[in-house]
């Protein structure tokens, strides 16, 4: 087992601290330097617990997943909830937009069925012509050839 050399210890203000950590001391301006920094899982520990209820800093050991970072990450409080904020409308959008291509599909699927069935054409030409139908939204059309009711929510996939 390796055992620690013993190191010299040093007490500074925690505000100075923060500031070399960031690079944020620029003749007397607290606001430029790095929106965030890795740090060791001891100096995040001894943050995390300095920093508690405080909105200027934030030390963070997961990723938005949940998932454990390889190094924690100390960042400006403003920042973190900017990045955090713009991460969370991403995976929104991303969700709402996967599901508009799963109700399109499923649509797009069921016009095709429709289509080979009582219009006897083949799956080679009922898809393009099915899609681009369910593209159009004439549901005038979709009705002569066959389909009732379009999907139009998640909850009827």
């Amino acid at each position: 087992m390796e055992h620690k050399k013993e190191q010299t210890l040093i007490t500074i203000p925690l505000a100075d601290f923060i500031q070399s950590l960031l690079q944020e001391f620029k003749s007397g301006d607290f606001t430029s330097g790095l929106e965030k920094v890795r740090i060791t899982k001891d100096i995040a520990l001894i943050l995390e617990n300095c920093l508690k209820g405080t909105l200027t800093h934030k030390v963070e050991f997961n990723d938005w997943d949940g998932n454990p970072l390889e190094h924690p990450t100390l960042w400006r409080y403003d920042e973190w909830f900017h990045a955090y904020e713009r991460d969370k409308r991403q995976k929104d959008y991303s969700e709402q937009e996967r599901i508009k291509r799963w109700i399109e599909q499923k649509n797009v699927d069921n016009l095709t069925r429709v289509l080979m069935r009582k219009q006897s054409l083949s799956e080679s030409f009922a898809r393009p012509l099915a899609y681009r139908l369910v593209k159009s939204g004439n549901m005038e059309i979709m009705s002569f050839m066959g389909l009732n009711k379009l999907v139009e929510r998640e909850e009827e996939l």
